[in-house]
């Protein structure tokens, strides 16, 4: 009995380091899946109040008729955008 103790504390022990290994592995496999699929995904379009307010400006610029109003509409609607720097 004696002579098997340490043969079953060396097989615990490889057990365990394996053990430890293996889900080390799993957690690298799940980071490097997650890296790839948010490399693969398509990116959402970037949404900011600003780009919100320019929209609003260019419809509103397409409806209106006077041209005098039309280019002062126009001249701030460009400012707006070098301001922000929206492309």
């Amino acid at each position: 009995m004696l002579i098997l103790a340490p043969v079953g504390y060396a097989t615990l022990f490889i057990n365990q380091s394996l053990g430890i290994f293996l889900l080390g592995c799993v957690v690298v496999m799940f980071v490097a899946l997650r890296l790839a699929w948010v490399r693969v995904s398509v990116p959402l379009p970037k949404w900011s109040p600003a780009r919100a307010v320019y929209e609003e400006g260019l419809s509103v610029l397409a409806q209106e008729t006077d041209p005098s109003e039309k280019r002062k509409l126009q001249t701030s609607l460009e400012r707006f955008k070098e301001s922000w720097r929206l492309k």
